[in-house]
């Protein structure tokens, strides 16, 4: 008898004797996702088993379709689909490597990865990533369009302070569009994929957990110290990741006070942000800017998560996700925020997600800019012949705020804090 119909026939006992059901039993029991497809395919039929088994009859869903839903009763309402793994027809997955124990330096800027049963190629400044700490910043920024010029108004701002060292812009695309400026600078992090930012083969995913992953691996190894009955992250490598995107201003002196305060020695902060504490349910309506069809998420609810304009992991938790093979086997999600809060469930109970104070992703947090922002209707747009728009910088109590507006507002926010505006040299 295979182990998966033990665990089947032990999972119904516990839910007729109303006893919950251990993790172990539901890493079988969840529902089993397989598409059967390559890269370059549509994606294929869903077949699935449900994770509210009553009877000893084991039902089976076939989609027909994307949008083909499973049977009302198929799920618990609770199911989010952080434990189905993906699946490969290739057999060819190059694990994600261990990171190094020793304290030799990286001698190499190239290397491959695997986030859900894909395989990447990257490039990475590998010494000034082992160098750096203990707080890293990704900046998500495009190769091209506004890409460069956001990049060079971040570096002559908020990332030409004492941190600036730390400062990574997270980049995919075609090599020759980006390498000039990854030799300059040596400050980008850069996947071989595609710029493509809507629907399922978005590169969003991709390009903020192999800054995580990529961050773990080339990083200098933690040194733990014991503090108390805990174990904490002492100096000897990077303690946090950031993750946020190329029209946000961080401010870093506030960032590293909040994060390496004494507060956090004894109670962790793995995965935090803003980070509502509810669950959303994925929008099947097709006229969503984030529409998700059952054959992208056929679960009825999203895992905890931070909003993707500015969040972080902790040290620990990425280590986690990566050396527990989440990052390599987890489904894949083209959003890249729900994707982290999905990696963050699976790596344990002890990891969730935190609200903390001075994230701001709205700007003038009104209704009018969240209708905007829901429409995918840029704020310039939005906001047209509105003297009120960008409102005015105030950054002092905020740790990020996002929809920075241009060059000029950027230097604006800068300049609140009384700091000056250091312009770079460009590498053209």
């Amino acid at each position: 008898m295979s182990i998966q119909i033990v665990a089947s026939i032990l999972y119904i006992i516990a839910i007729q004797s109303g006893i919950p059901p251990s993790p172990d039993l539901l890493s079988y029991q969840l529902p089993f996702i397989e598409t059967n497809q390559h890269d370059d395919e549509a994606p294929a039929a869903l077949t699935a088993t449900p994770t509210n088994v009553t009877s000893s009859s084991h039902i089976s869903w076939h989609a027909k379709s994307p949008w083909d839903a499973p049977p009302d009763t198929f799920y618990n309402a609770s199911t989010t689909g952080s434990f189905q793994n993906c699946t490969s027809t290739t057999k060819t997955i190059i694990p994600v490597p261990q990171p190094s124990t020793s304290n030799s330096k990286p001698d190499i800027d190239s290397g491959v990865i695997t986030i859900s049963c894909h395989t990447i190629k990257y490039k990475a400044p590998s010494e000034k990533i082992y160098a750096a700490g203990p707080i890293l910043i990704g900046v998500l920024s495009a190769a091209k369009g506004l890409g460069p010029r956001r990049r060079n108004y971040i570096r002559s701002t908020w990332a030409s302070t004492e941190y600036t060292s730390s400062v990574f812009f997270l980049v995919a695309g075609p090599w020759d569009d980006i390498k000039d400026e990854f030799n300059f600078y040596r400050d980008i992090i850069w996947i071989d994929e595609e710029e493509v930012y809507q629907g399922e083969k978005s590169v969003l995913t991709f390009k903020t957990v192999s800054y995580f992953a990529i961050a773990h691996l080339l990083g200098k190894p933690p040194i733990k110290a014991k503090v108390g009955t805990r174990s904490v992250s002492m100096a000897g490598g990077w303690q946090h990741a950031i993750k946020t995107d190329d029209d946000s201003y961080v401010n870093l002196e506030k960032l590293h006070q909040y994060l390496l305060a004494d507060k956090h020695t004894l109670k962790e902060l793995n995965y935090y942000g803003q980070c509502p504490q509810f669950h959303v349910n994925p929008s099947r309506e097709k006229t969503n800017k984030w529409p998700v069809s059952f054959q992208m998420y056929p679960e009825p609810r999203f895992p905890l998560y931070c909003q993707g304009a500015g969040f972080g992991l902790s040290r620990e938790l990425v280590q986690a996700a990566v050396e527990g093979e989440h990052i390599a086997n987890f489904r894949y999600m083209p959003f890249e925020d729900v994707s982290i809060g999905i990696l963050t469930e699976r790596s344990g109970a002890k990891y969730h997600a935190t609200m903390i104070p001075g994230i701001k992703v709205f700007r003038a947090d009104t209704q009018k800019e969240r209708d905007c922002v829901s429409h995918a209707v840029p704020m310039t747009e939005c906001y047209k012949g509105d003297n009120t728009w960008p409102p005015d910088a105030r950054m002092s109590h905020h740790l990020i705020q996002h929809r920075v507006n241009d060059r000029q507002d950027m230097v604006n926010i800068h300049k609140s804090l009384g700091l000056e505006v250091h312009w770079v040299k460009t590498n053209v």
